[in-house]
């Protein structure tokens, strides 16, 4: 995107993959299955994701961003 808009200027949407508990290199632990806690909350979290996204092209960056980046 950057190399092909000309700038880094641009809304970025990211999905955070939180922290290991052991002290693994982040993209082992990226790849890594789920574990069963994980499991259950997968769809809450894609659910929140897909409500932010709604959000972001509906109302835009700051209205999305206060949406998903609130604390529960």
């Amino acid at each position: 995107c950057i190399k092909h808009l000309g700038s880094k200027n641009f809304p970025r949407l990211k999905i955070g993959i939180g922290r290991p508990l052991l002290p693994i290199p982040p993209e082992k632990y990226v790849l890594s299955s789920f574990e069963p806690n994980e499991q259950e909350l997968i769809g809450q979290r894609l659910a929140a994701a897909e409500e932010g996204i709604k959000n972001f092209v509906r109302k835009g960056i700051t209205a999305a961003m206060n949406m998903v980046n609130r604390k529960e």
